[in-house]
């Protein structure tokens, strides 16, 4: 999922500046080794508060009070907690990779950022702390035919 580079992004921000802000990251060690180590990496991390697996109701609950969605994965089929949390109209950092562009579409409050480099993911934390963040503006994504954008067009598609 990527989160050493949420980690060490937070890391440049805590070393560098005097913020006060909150990253819930939805592990909390007893996962796996990968989460386990992750603790022990950054546990020291003030900002960062490791809230383990949620159940959906929280997670929107969380969703309806965070203030920005930060999405560090270098591999999904598609990316669930970008289509759930688009529905809060809150700016999304996400790494620019295919399955970020053609889940997010056309969304207008939308970072993309490079999944292997914290310095750029610190430096777009600051800008949103900051209250300067600038927004791509991603274009929706044009897709060969045959082509459907619902279940009835797909159905439409395969039975006539």
């Amino acid at each position: 999922k990527n989160i050493e580079i949420l980690c060490k992004s937070v890391e440049i921000i805590s070393r560098n500046f005097n913020y006060n802000f909150s990253i819930y990251i939805t592990i909390d060690g007893t996962e796996n080794k990968y989460s386990k180590n992750i603790i022990k990496k950054y546990g020291y991390l003030e900002n960062i508060k490791f809230i383990g697996k949620q159940k959906r109701q929280e997670v929107y609950s969380i969703y309806n009070y965070t203030d920005c969605l930060i999405f560090p994965s270098k591999l999904e089929t598609w990316g669930m907690p970008l289509t759930e949390f688009r529905q809060f109209n809150k700016p999304i950092l996400v790494s620019d990779l295919p399955y970020a562009h053609e889940n997010i579409g056309d969304y207008n409050k939308v970072r993309f950022f490079n999944p292997y480099d914290p310095e750029e993911l610190a430096s777009l934390m600051k800008d949103f702390l900051d209250s300067k963040l600038v927004y791509d503006n991603p274009k929706e994504t044009n897709y060969n035919q045959p082509y459907c954008k619902s279940w009835e067009e797909l159905n439409n598609l395969i039975f006539k």
